[in-house]
């Protein structure tokens, strides 16, 4: 789970570099509710 967490937060990075806070946030609002608790992040 680490590697998909690490993922997350790489393409999270990657977005706020682009500016593009935008997509960012409708891709997380897009993602299932329980997906935090599974990544127990």
């Amino acid at each position: 789970q680490k590697s998909v967490r690490s993922g997350w937060k790489e393409a999270i990075e990657l977005s706020l570099a682009a500016n593009d806070t935008e997509s960012l946030n409708n891709d997380w609002l897009d993602l299932p509710l329980g997906l935090d608790d599974e990544l127990e992040w």
